[in-house]
């Protein structure tokens, strides 16, 4: 084991499952190809693989984005300073988090998802179910600022349940929350059997949401709202897949689709950063702008929900 410039984690390879390597790097690929033609496609492919199995960092522009979030990580001790989580000191385990420290610390990271949160809180719901939960920043946050009451969190690393158990007993939050691994459709459906009529189901998995999510699932949710990180760009039949995605839902659900905004630090003290410094520690570092397909449920009861975030809604989804 050694550190350096170069790691955004101890060198270790992936322990999950080294057979997924060659699927992985091939994906990668893939997708570099269809976003930019084959000249770049293996230096990109070979950045990602290496970031993902190694904990090695080679693209010089991700390196100085690290070295930048980490600054102003450390410049304000890892609180929170602006928006939905203002004042949430994140763990230290947070310092080494690649680049989206500062973007957090900063308050712009994902800043739809924490405006739909804050809006479905003032709406009554009392519970969140956060599938791809990593290492429990929503989870944590959402209940240190008193949105949610309790949580449900999947989370198929068990590096990163361990990461947020540790930050929830800092916090004497862990009788709150329930930690579980994978989260597969029967598992949701068995678990809507529960009283989680006010909880709101946060979804990120990389593309595992076109598999995960079905009519089934969403008619065992029909009283839930959904926030859904959208990763359709992986794949050659996106628009398809996105279509899919949103009919599955129409029986039960109204769907929005919420897209990445600029960034609004007024209030906020900074430390000496160029230009660009600036703009690197307050983008989230996407291939794309990020988007969010947004289910709130059908019904009377839900209309005025459903007026509030047509206000902030980029657009409907396309059919």
């Amino acid at each position: 084991m050694f550190e350096s410039s170069f790691l955004t984690k101890p060198l270790v390879f992936h322990k999950t499952n080294p057979f997924l390597m060659p699927s992985y790097f091939s994906q990668k690929f893939s997708f570099f190809v269809r976003n930019g033609g084959y000249a770049s496609a293996m230096t990109r492919a070979l950045f990602a693989f290496t970031r993902r199995y190694l904990g090695v960092e080679l693209n010089p522009l991700l390196r100085k984005r690290i070295a930048v979030s980490s600054k102003i990580s450390r410049h304000f001790h890892g609180v929170i300073q602006k928006g939905v989580f203002h004042g949430v000191k994140l763990p230290s385990s947070f310092f080494r988090r690649s680049w989206t420290n500062g973007t957090i610390v900063l308050g712009q990271y994902e800043r739809p998802v924490a405006a739909v949160l804050h809006l479905l809180s003032s709406e009554g719901f009392t519970g969140l179910i956060d599938i791809g939960a990593a290492n429990g920043y929503y989870v944590v946050a959402s209940l240190q600022v008193g949105l949610f009451k309790n949580a449900i969190a999947f989370e198929s690393s068990a590096s990163y349940r361990k990461s947020m158990v540790d930050w929830l007993r800092a916090c004497s939050l862990d009788s709150q929350v329930c930690i579980r691994g994978s989260a597969t459709k029967d598992e949701l459906v068995n678990l809507s059997q529960q009283d989680l009529s006010l909880y709101v189901l946060l979804i990120d998995v990389d593309g595992g949401e076109f598999s995960l999510l079905d009519e089934n699932v969403f008619a065992s949710y029909s009283d839930n709202a959904f926030i859904v990180e959208l990763h359709d760009w992986l794949f050659a039949d996106s628009d398809e897949k996105r279509a899919n995605l949103v009919n599955s839902s129409s029986n039960t659900h109204v769907p929005f689709i919420l897209r990445g905004d600029s960034m609004d630090l007024g209030g906020v003290k900074l430390p000496p950063l160029s230009d660009i410094e600036l703009f690197m520690a307050s983008a989230d570092g996407r291939p794309f702008i990020g988007e969010w397909l947004i289910l709130l449920p059908i019904g009377p009861r839900f209309s005025g929900l459903r007026d509030s975030l047509s206000r902030i809604a980029c657009d409907m989804p396309p059919f």
